[in-house]
């Protein structure tokens, strides 16, 4: 099954360790500018808001951004291998539905079928 990086952005505290585990482990550098995760900051109060460039390939299968969130904002996990689907309503039974409500049944057919 197919992995990938998620972010909860509610539990980002804005730390930028995983920049830096980022850069450090691709680059040998701490240079945040080169990470391939980027913490944004947005609104007003600033909230953090935690971003995978394109360029990221999970460490090989090792995410170090995974490995040194102190608060567990970023996870690795499986994609859902199902995803769920949207049902279709029956256009029919939506209109007979739709208007058995609006419409009282008839003083001779009541309780039966038409």
């Amino acid at each position: 099954m197919k992995k990938s990086l998620k972010v909860d952005p509610v539990k980002c505290v804005a730390c930028r360790l995983c920049e830096l585990a980022c850069v450090f482990g691709r680059e040998k550098v701490y240079n945040p500018k080169m990470a391939r995760i980027k913490v944004h900051m947005v609104g007003i109060p600033e909230l953090p808001a935690p971003v995978f460039t394109r360029l990221c390939d999970t460490c090989g299968g090792n995410p170090r951004c995974v490995a040194i969130c102190p608060v567990n904002a970023i996870t690795y996990e499986e994609d859902n291998p199902r995803p769920d689907q949207k049902t279709i309503p029956d256009h029919e039974a939506v209109v007979h539905s739709w208007l058995s409500q609006v419409m009282p049944p008839k003083p001779g057919n009541a309780g039966t079928e038409q």
